[in-house]
This record gives C-alpha cells, structure tokens and sequence, in this order.
C-alpha cells in the first residue's frame, strides 16, 4: 500500500506531540484571555470581529482537543476518518480568519450566517 504514495509522504519524520501541545495550548490561552478582557474593557474595535475572531480561536482549540482524543496512544483503535473530519474544520476555520482580516466588513454576513445555521 505504501507503494502507492511519493517518499517524501511515506518517509516523514515522527515528533512527540508533546513538544506541541503545550506551545499551542499557552498561545491559545494567552490570546483567549487578552480578547475577553479587551473586548469587555472596549480598546477592540470594530468589537464585532474580535468577538467571531475570539469564537473562531476558540473552536478551534477545541477543535485540536478533539482531535487529540481521536488520536489518542491511549485508545485501543484511533479514529483516523474522524480526526481528518476535525482536520478540515481546523482548515475552514484558519481560512474563515484569513477572509475576516482581508474584509473585516464582512464580519456581520459570518454573524449571521453563523446564527441561521445554529
């Protein structure tokens, strides 16, 4: 099966996942916390895109903690089809982000958008 792929996919190198998790984690939570308590203090504006942005962060780092579940050592079979599932949605969300910094105008089409499908 391995045939089938280039070399550079099948001969990857393997890196803890611990020399990641902890990184993201505190950059996570540094910006979570600075985006709610500026957000509230009012210094962001338009607040309206800081609070998606914040949302968006925040899915995503859970996200990330899902996927961590799936692929779990400790799981006796991990869930790779589920995983890949989260995977994209990380992908969405990063290109949700990258569209709301080139137009943050567009911030109140995500909004609603956001409550029709909730």
């Amino acid at each position: 099966m391995t045939a089938d792929f280039p070399q550079w996919k099948v001969g990857l190198p393997a890196f803890p996942h611990k020399m990641t998790d902890a990184p993201l984690t505190l950059v996570s939570d540094f910006y979570l916390e600075h985006l709610e308590r500026d957000a509230k203090a009012g210094r962001l504006e338009p607040l309206g895109f800081w609070v998606v942005g914040r949302g968006l962060l925040l899915g995503a780092r859970q996200g990330y903690a899902a996927m961590c579940l799936l692929l779990s050592e400790k799981r006796p079979k991990p869930l790779l089809l589920q995983a890949g599932i989260l995977n994209r949605s990380l992908f969405e969300t990063l290109v949700n982000i990258a569209a709301l910094i080139s137009e943050p105008a567009q911030t109140k089409i995500l909004q609603r958008e956001g409550f029709r499908a909730s």
